[in-house]
């Protein structure tokens, strides 16, 4: 049986990213974006958006802007 290699995707096409308040998908042309200390987050809605705003640290500090853990 013959094993067939399969290709690593690439990044042509643009990556969903998590957003750090509610966890949600959000795709990196939809919802509100903010940057923070060098990092582009996204916000599935205004409210997500206005609650990192009061205290960005609780959300990043568990995540990075694409969702993984620190």
């Amino acid at each position: 049986m013959a094993h067939g290699h399969h290709k690593e995707q690439t990044s042509e096409q643009p990556k969903a990213i998590i957003d750090p308040v509610c966890n949600k998908v959000v795709e990196v042309d939809e919802g509100y974006g903010k940057l923070h200390d060098g990092e582009l987050y996204r916000f599935c809605s205004k409210e997500c958006l206005d609650k990192f705003d009061v205290d960005p640290v609780k959300y990043v500090t568990k995540t990075d802007a694409t969702g993984a853990l620190k």
